[in-house]
C-alpha cells in the first residue's frame, strides 16, 4: 500500500481518544496518512552527550545539556507567596540547580543521592547554573525517552508531545511498517525509510534526509501535474493566426517615450504567442509601475487589426473605468481608431444595453470590463484575446467561463495573465509552472524612487507636518488604514475616523474624502475622478486603492498600522505614488510595540524598493502556503517541502517529471504514479470510518 492510500480514520490509532482526535482534526489530520505526514518542527537530541558548561562561561547564552548527575539536596524558595522546589545536582563536570515551577512533586521522584539522566536548557543566573525546562529519567533503569532523538511536533488544543509521539509509534507499528515506496528509486529515496527516519531518526542527518525525500515526492507529483497540463495544452492545435503589426507599430511610434528593454522583450514574446499554432497561456509580471498595461495594450492591437475582439478584465469597477479612460486617450492617435467599450456593474441600464449591443455586433474592438464580462447576457462577436489584470483576484471558474465565451464566438482565445506582484522564481515553477512567463525587470526612466520613512504612532505629528509641506506645494496625499470602521476588539485606527480627523482637526483647509470597499461603485468612481482632478487633496482609504489607482500629483502615502499589512500589500500601496515628476514619500506608521516578524517586514520595505527582492523576502517570511493565493487558494498543499529552501529539490524534480512524461506520456509503465495522481486529483480520499 502507498502512504497516500492510508485513509483509515486517525481515531483508530490505539490510545487516541475523541478529544485528541478532535485536536488533530484542527491541525488538518484526519487519516493515518495525515498523521504520518505530520513533519516535526524540530528535534531534541537526547542521544549525544552534552555536559554541564563550565562556570567560566557565565553569560546570557543558553546551553543544551544532556548528562547524568547525582541529586545532592532539596530546598525551597518563595515565588509570589508560594514555595517552589529547587533541586541541586552535581557530577564530575560541575553543579547546577533545577527550578521546579509547578512541579514540587518531583521531590518524591528525584531523591537525594540518586542518579538521573537529565536534559534541558541551562543558563547562568544569580551566580549559578539553572534550568526550569528539563526532563529526567532514573539512571539505573533502561532509557525510555533518553538515548534517542525525539521529534518535536506542532501541537493543537490539549494534545501534548508525549501523547503525539506515542500515537505516531502506534500508527507506524500498526499501519506503516511495510508501506511501498511511492516513486522509482532513480527519482528519490525510499518512502518507507523516510517515514521511519522522520519520526524515529537514528541521527539528525537521517531526519534531514528523510524530510528531503518526502519533499521530493511532493514536489515531483506537483511538477508532474504541471507537466501533464502543459502536454494537454500543447495538443490544442489551431491554424496559426495572421496578426499584422502595422497598428501596433504606429501606436508605439506615436508614444512620447520609448519602451524599456523589458517591455520590448515581453511584447516580442507575447506577439510570437499570438501567432503560434497553440493558444497562448502566458503570465506577464513585473514591479509596480514597470509598464505592464502598456505592453498589454500594444499586444492587443494586432488582434484588433486582424478583426478580433480583446477583453481586458479588471477586478474592480474603479480599475476598469481607469483602464477605459487611459486606453481611450491612447487610442486617439490611431487611424483607424479602435472602438473601446466600458462594461461594469456601475453602468446605467441604458449604458449597459448600448455596450452589450456594440460587443455583440463587433463594433467594440476592446472591452474594459469587470466580472460583468462573465454574465450570461454578454455575447461576443469574435473574442480572440483575454487579458486578466491582477489575475490573482479571479478564480479558476471565472477564467474558464471567459474562455468558454470565446469558444461560443468561434475562437480559441489567447490568454494573458497580468500581475503587479512580482512572482518569486519558486512560485513561478509551482503555481505558474504550467504556463509561460514574461518578466519586466526594468523601470521607465521617468519613474522616481519613492523615499520611505518609518514613524511610531506616538510620533505621528511629524508625519502630519511633512504631509502639510507637500500639500502646500500643491501635491496630494493618501492615508491608508487597515479597517473601515472602529473595532473595539482590535484597538486600531480606522479609515472613517481618520477621514473625520484629517478634515476637521489636522488639515481643515484641504478637502478630504473617504474611500473603501463598501462605498457604491459610482460614488467611488466620482471620488477618484475628483481626486485625480485635484478637487480632493487628501484621500483616507483602506487597501482598496492598492490596485490600479494612478494619480501623478499624489506624492505622499501614509500607511497607518503598517504592521497589519503584508509585505506585498505595502509595496503595492507604495507603488501608488511616484508616478509623476515630483519626489514622493511613503510613511510607514507603526505601533510602538511590534513583533519581530512585523519589524522585519517594515524594515525590509524601508531598505528595499525592488519588488522582486521584496517578493522573495515575503516568501521567506510567510511561506508558500500563505502566498499560494497569488494564483488560487490551496494550490500548494505542501507538508514536507519548504520553499524557497528546497529550490534545488524543486528544480531536480521538475526535470525528472518532464523527462518521465516525455518518455511515457500516458504513464503506462508507472502504475504507482498513476495511483498517486488519482488521489491528488480527487484531493485525497475521504477517511474510512
Amino acid at each position: 500500500m502507498l502512504l497516500a492510500e492510508m485513509t483509515t480514520a486517525v481515531h483508530k490509532v490505539r490510545g487516541l481518544g475523541p478529544a485528541s482526535a478532535g485536536d488533530l482534526a484542527n491541525m488538518g489530520i484526519h487519516t493515518i496518512h495525515d498523521l504520518l505526514c505530520l513533519i516535526p518542527r524540530g528535534y531534541e537530541d537526547r542521544k549525544t552527550p552534552a555536559p554541564l558548561p563550565e562556570a567560566g562561561n557565565a553569560n546570557d547564552q543558553t546551553y543544551w545539556v544532556n548528562t547524568v548527575a547525582e541529586i545532592i539536596s532539596h530546598e525551597y524558595f518563595s515565588v509570589r507567596g508560594s514555595m517552589t522546589l529547587k533541586i541541586r545536582i552535581q557530577n564530575e563536570q560541575g553543579s547546577a540547580s533545577l527550578l521546579c515551577f509547578g512541579r514540587n512533586f518531583l521531590a518524591q521522584k528525584l531523591l537525594p543521592q540518586s542518579r538521573h539522566r537529565i536534559c534541558g536548557s541551562f543558563s547562568f543566573r544569580f551566580d549559578e547554573l539553572q534550568a526550569s525546562s528539563f526532563d529526567t529519567e532514573p539512571a539505573d533503569k533502561p532509557p525510555r525517552t533518553f538515548n534517542r532523538i525525539l521529534p518535536i511536533y506542532p501541537l493543537s488544543g490539549q494534545i501534548q508531545q508525549k501523547r503525539l509521539r506515542n500515537s505516531m509509534e502506534q500508527a507506524y507499528e500498526t499501519y506503516a511498517k511495510h508501506i511501498d515506496d511511492s516513486l522509482p528509486a532513480h527519482i528519490c529515496g525510499s518512502t518507507a525509510t523516510a517515514i521511519h527516519d522522520i519520526h524515529f531518526p537514528p541521527s539528525i542527518e537521517a531526519a534531514a534526509n528523510a524530510r528531503a525525500t518526502l519533499a521530493a515526492e511532493e514536489l515531483f507529483i506537483l511538477q508532474l501535474r504541471i507537466a501533464q497540463i502543459r502536454l494537454e495544452h500543447s495538443k490544442q492545435k489551431r491554424q496559426p493566426p495572421d496578426r499584422p503589426d502595422n497598428l501596433m507599430q504606429s501606436f508605439i511610434n506615436s508614444l512620447a517615450y520609448s519602451l524599456t528593454g523589458g517591455q520590448k522583450n515581453a511584447l516580442h514574446e507575447i506577439y510570437a504567442d499570438l501567432q503560434a499554432d497553440i493558444p497562448m497561456r502566458r503570465l506577464l509580471h513585473g514591479d509596480v509601475g514597470c509598464g505592464k498595461t502598456l505592453v498589454a495594450v500594444c499586444s492587443a492591437l494586432p488582434v484588433i487589426e486582424s478583426g478580433g475582439q480583446v477583453l481586458l478584465i479588471a477586478p474592480t469597477s474603479l480599475l476598469a473605468q481607469q483602464h477605459f479612460n487611459t486606453i481611450s486617450q491612447l487610442m486617439q492617435t490611431l487611424n483607424p481608431k479602435p472602438h473601446v467599450t466600458h462594461l461594469s456593474g456601475s453602468l446605467t441600464n441604458e449604458e449597459r444595453e448600448s455596450a452589450l449591443t456594440n460587443i455583440a455586433s463587433g463594433t467594440s474592438s476592446l472591452i474594459c470590463a469587470t466580472h460583468a464580462a462573465f454574465s450570461e447576457d454578454v455575447h461576443y462577436h469574435k473574442l480572440e484575446y483575454v487579458i486578466f489584470d491582477e489575475q490573482h483576484r479571479f478564480g479558476v471558474e471565472q477564467r474558464e467561463r471567459t474562455i468558454e465565451k470565446a469558444r461560443q464566438s468561434g475562437s480559441q482565445a489567447d490568454v494573458l495573465f497580468m500581475s503587479a506582484t512580482p512572482i518569486p522564481r519558486t512560485l513561478a515553477m509551482t503555481s505558474f509552472g504550467d504556463i509561460d512567463i514574461s518578466t519586466i525587470e526594468d523601470m521607465p526612466a521617468s519613474r522616481q524612487a519613492v523615499k520611505t520613512h518609518l514613524a511610531r504612532l506616538s510620533n505621528e505629528q511629524k508625519v502630519f507636518d511633512w504631509v502639510r509641506t507637500e500639500l502646500q506645494s500643491g501635491r496630494q496625499a493618501y492615508f491608508v488604514l487597515p479597517l473601515i470602521r472602529e473595532n473595539g476588539r482590535l484597538q486600531l485606527q480606522d479609515a472613517q475616523q481618520m477621514a473625520k480627523r484629517l478634515q476637521s482637526e489636522i488639515f481643515p483647509e484641504y478637502r478630504t474624502a473617504l474611500l473603501h470597499s463598501n462605498i457604491p461603485a459610482d460614488e467611488k468612481s466620482a471620488i477618484m475622478q475628483q481626486f485625480a482632478a485635484g478637487d480632493i487633496r487628501i484621500l483616507a482609504a483602506t487597501s482598496v486603492i492598492e490596485v490600479g489607482i494612478d494619480v501623478p500629483n499624489a506624492s505622499c502615502m501614509v500607511i497607518v498600522h503598517a504592521e497589519r499589512f503584508g509585505l506585498a500589500s505595502l509595496h503595492q500601496l507604495r507603488g501608488r505614488i511616484g508616478r509623476g515628476p515630483h519626489q514622493s514619500y511613503c510613511f510607514l506608521v507603526y505601533a510602538d510595540d511590534l513583533t519581530e516578524d512585523a519589524k522585519q517586514r517594515i524594515l525590509t520595505l524601508k531598505e528595499h524598493s525592488n519588488g522582486f527582492l521584496i517578493a522573495e523576502k515575503d516568501l521567506e517570511l510567510r511561506g508558500p502556503g500563505d502566498l499560494a493565493g497569488i494564483r488560487q487558494a490551496g494550490f500548494l498543499q505542501l507538508r514536507a517541502a519548504r520553499l524557497p529552501e528546497d529550490d534545488d529539490i524543486l528544480e531536480k524534480m521538475r526535470k525528472a517529471a518532464f523527462s518521465l512524461l516525455q518518455d511515457d506520456p500516458n504513464l503506462d509503465q508507472h502504475e504507482k504514479i498513476q495511483r498517486l495522481l488519482r488521489i491528488q486529483n480527487n484531493e485525497g480520499a475521504a477517511p474510512c470510518a
